[in-house]
């Protein structure tokens, strides 16, 4: 790619122990064009792939670049950290060669080669419940979906290999792959407090309690799946305002 490239930007190699200023690059203010190389090799050219200059938002492309060059995509984790990421891993992986091995030609959509969605998710609920966050809606494509619903939402694994076998808890005349529109709920653990876990098939309204953090899944076509997720959402704060009108 010619814009990587020394000579596209009009230097040589007797330049890499010029110094530069480094502008918006996490760094000391100036450094030899030799170092900001390095930083950025280690941050941008390691194991994990990174896009965000598309995004309009200079502040929410500030905020990416923060974390990702002040740690050199590094970041740190504490043994125990490092045990429940790999779990998530290690559950993600799980359920899809357990479908794949016991359910075979079966429509599927499979999680494998993202199976990062679900420590991921599941660090975003945990750290959103922390700050405060008592309601959250996902919305996703038809892939992984699956995967979502068991090993972060909680749902029932049973429920799940059931619907597998066309045993579906409302009676109907269901094919296909009606299991990935299921739509799904659950109330959540997270650091700022315990809370229960019941299962829904389909949404409901709860009486607000500090320290839940209910989270809904909503299934949807990739190019509806934010109009619905945002039309829920709203329906639901509506809700919580009537109700607490009338507690």
């Amino acid at each position: 790619m010619k814009e990587l490239t020394l000579a596209y930007h009009s230097l040589s190699e007797t330049d890499l122990d010029t110094t530069f200023n480094t502008g918006s690059l996490v760094a000391p203010d100036q450094l030899t064009l030799r170092e900001i190389i390095a930083q950025l090799e280690a941050t941008y050219c390691g194991s994990i792939g990174v896009q965000y200059m598309h995004t309009t938002s200079t502040e929410q492309k500030r905020w990416v670049q923060q974390r990702l060059e002040s740690v050199r995509s590094t970041p740190t984790f504490s043994p125990a950290e490092k045990l429940e990421i790999l779990d998530r891993l290690t559950a993600a992986e799980g359920l899809e060669r357990y479908l794949h091995t016991n359910y075979v030609g079966q429509k599927r959509f499979s999680l494998e080669g993202g199976e990062s969605l679900i420590p991921m998710l599941n660090t975003l609920i945990q750290h959103g419940g922390s700050l405060g966050a008592q309601e959250m809606v996902i919305g996703m494509a038809h892939r992984g979906r699956l995967n979502v619903l068991v090993n972060v939402l909680g749902k029932a694994p049973a429920l799940l290999f059931g619907e597998f076998e066309g045993k579906y808890a409302n009676n109907g005349d269901r094919t296909g792959d009606v299991k990935y529109h299921m739509g799904f709920a659950s109330d959540m653990m997270t650091p700022a407090g315990r809370c229960t876990s019941p299962w829904h098939s389909t949404p409901r309204i709860w009486k607000s309690l500090a320290r839940w953090c209910k989270v809904r899944f909503v299934p949807a076509k990739t190019v509806g799946m934010m109009p619905v997720a945002t039309k829920l959402f709203r329906w639901y704060c509506t809700g919580m305002r009537h109700s607490r009108g009338r507690a």
